[in-house]
Order: structure tokens, then C-alpha cells, then sequence
């Protein structure tokens, strides 16, 4: 269960990563959050990590998480809907194999 004082902590490593040039942590801003500024501040990194949670904002995540909502990323939701419905084709994955290995 994420908390607000993890969210935050996150962030900062986040943002830590980004002013170090890791390829990484710029692709993974670039994939939350498209419209980042060239050097982001930690309010942008917070909006990064909020969208990542299914959230419009900052705002939103702290709300979520002061209510106790557990907030899920984008992909573990699809999944937990496809597994819901039985359509392993949702999830926006391949299906397990279900061959045992040797």
C-alpha cells in the first residue's frame, strides 16, 4: 500500500535519477507525463508519479491516498479488469504459457 510519505520519497529519488541523466527515469517522465519541461522541479516529477497511479494530479494522489484509496499503475489495473471478465485479450498482454518447462 502506498503512503503520501512513500509518494514523496519516490519523487525525490525520481527527480535525483532525472538530474543525474539516467535514461531511465527521462524515458519513464517522458512516458507518465509528455509535456515535462527540459528540467523538471519535483512538482513535475510529483505529477509524473501521480498520472503513473491513474491520477490527473498531485492533488489528487495525496487525496486518494488520505482517503485510503489503494491506487493501482495503468497496467496491474488492466490486468486485474481482464482477470475480472475472464478476457486475458484486455490486459494488453500475452497469455501466460501454459506448457510446463523441463
Amino acid at each position: 500500500m502506498s503512503t503520501l510519505d512513500n509518494s514523496r520519497k519516490a519523487a525525490k529519488r525520481w527527480l535525483r535519477a532525472l538530474r543525474a541523466g539516467d535514461r531511465d527515469a527521462i524515458e519513464r517522465l517522458r512516458r507518465a507525463y509528455p509535456g515535462a519541461p527540459a528540467n523538471p522541479v519535483l512538482r513535475d516529477v510529483q505529477h509524473a508519479l501521480a498520472r503513473e497511479r491513474g491520477h490527473a494530479s498531485w492533488a489528487a494522489l495525496k487525496a486518494s491516498l488520505a482517503e485510503g484509496v489503494v491506487t493501482r499503475p495503468r497496467c496491474c489495473r488492466r490486468c486485474c479488469d481482464a482477470a475480472g471478465t475472464g478476457d486475458v485479450g484486455t490486459a494488453g498482454h500475452d497469455p501466460p504459457s501454459t506448457a510446463r518447462r523441463s
